[in-house]
């Protein structure tokens, strides 16, 4: 066995071409180098190209230790059998759907579409009759209310507020300077002509301007003395 590997190793010297010579030249059975001692180069050049090729040939069909192909392809993986189900399923719904609504307008069609679209539905409340007894409870606390508010009696009493303003208009007149009932009549005064009634009342208007001017020349007086 040690033989045919260094027949191999061999080898490959002798299938060396010429790079001197021309392509395709190979060299002769006499230039090839042996390993082990031989009798005839010839002999032991054919003896280790035929072991090579018998080395290279079980290399070929030697088996692995690791399994690298590919993994076996299973149907139920690729045909996605459940997928399709549930399209087919999915389908004869639609189907039926379609065939069920072309039944209704086929039929809307032949009988002119009379359908009773009156709805008498009633909206029902479960707390209806609680927000009735509480609506009935404010009205009636509300009209109790206002029955006080009628009945109650006023603080402010209106003859107190007559004679307050009675007490008011007579210090009004007392401290005015022109009292509401007297008059001048300028036009008279103007053309000379005068009654007894209009004398009297401008003495009144003087008695009452000197009156007024008396208090101030006083409060002078005090004023300059101070």
């Amino acid at each position: 066995m040690a033989t045919q590997q260094k027949g191999i190793g061999t080898k490959t010297s002798s299938t060396k071409r010429t790079t001197g010579g021309p392509a395709g030249v190979v060299k002769s059975h006499k230039s090839y180098q042996s390993v082990l001692p031989t009798g005839n180069k010839l002999l032991q050049r054919k003896w280790d190209q035929t072991y090579y090729d018998e080395h290279r040939r079980l290399i070929r069909s030697a088996k692995p230790m690791v399994d690298t192909k590919a993994p076996a392809v299973r149907g139920h993986v690729t045909s996605k059998l459940k997928k399709k189900q549930l399209q087919k399923e999915r389908t004869d719904v639609i189907d039926r759907d379609n065939q069920t609504l072309l039944k209704k307008m086929q039929h809307i069609m032949n009988t002119g579409g009379q359908v009773q679209h009156k709805n008498t539905f009633q909206h029902h409340s479960l707390n209806e009759k609680q927000r009735q007894d509480e609506l009935d409870r404010i009205a009636k606390e509300n009209k109790a209310m206002l029955k006080r508010l009628e009945q109650v009696e006023p603080i402010y009493k209106v003859a107190d507020w007559i004679d307050d303003w009675r007490r008011k208009e007579e210090l009004t007149e007392m401290i005015t300077a022109f009292p509401e009932g007297v008059t001048i009549d300028h036009d008279m005064s103007l053309s000379g002509d005068k009654t007894d009634d209009t004398q009297e009342q401008e003495v009144s208007v003087t008695e009452a301007e000197e009156t007024k001017t008396e208090p101030k020349d006083s409060d002078s007086v005090e004023n300059v003395d101070s």
